[in-house]
């Protein structure tokens, strides 16, 4: 798991710890093995955590891509621990998550959401602009994703 001095340690450093907590987030999205399905849904059929973790991309995307946007460090960090914290709660182990964080389709499944409400934003892939534009709209209206930006 990313410590907290590894999420601060510079743009950089941020970007990889927080590419990596929404990857590990990704667990939630993925199928489970065919044991674990037989005792659980499966943490993919969880719509909170999937919302949360299908933001949690979409930040990351808008704010790797757009210079001029940054993330609100501590309150990201939070807001995945929470998440991991609810999955917990729901009753999902550690290896639950790991599997799903592994898992290719959900990762792809995941990406996949994530290009449908960029280009839904009107973000054009290769057109960094296009993702500041986008990022910068959901700071202003004050939605839950730009709530994890910030202007740099």
């Amino acid at each position: 798991m990313t410590t907290v001095a590894a999420m601060t340690n510079g743009r950089r450093g941020m970007r990889g710890a927080l590419r990596a907590l929404v990857l590990s987030l990704a667990v939630a999205a993925s199928p489970l093995g065919v044991v674990a399905a037989l005792a659980k849904a499966g943490l993919e059929n969880e719509k909170e955590i999937m919302n949360r973790i299908l933001l949690g991309s979409i930040t990351n995307e808008l704010f790797t891509k757009c210079d001029r946007i940054a993330p609100r460090r501590i309150k990201a960090f939070f807001y995945v621990i929470g998440t991991f914290n609810m999955a917990r709660r729901l009753g999902y182990s550690q290896e639950d998550i790991d599997r799903l964080r592994n898992d290719p389709a959900q990762q792809e499944r995941l990406q996949r959401e994530t290009d449908a409400w960029l280009r839904a934003h009107g973000v054009v892939p290769g057109k960094p602009e296009t993702y500041c534009r986008a990022g910068f709209a959901e700071i202003r209206k004050k939605s839950e994703i730009g709530s994890y930006l910030k202007p740099e």
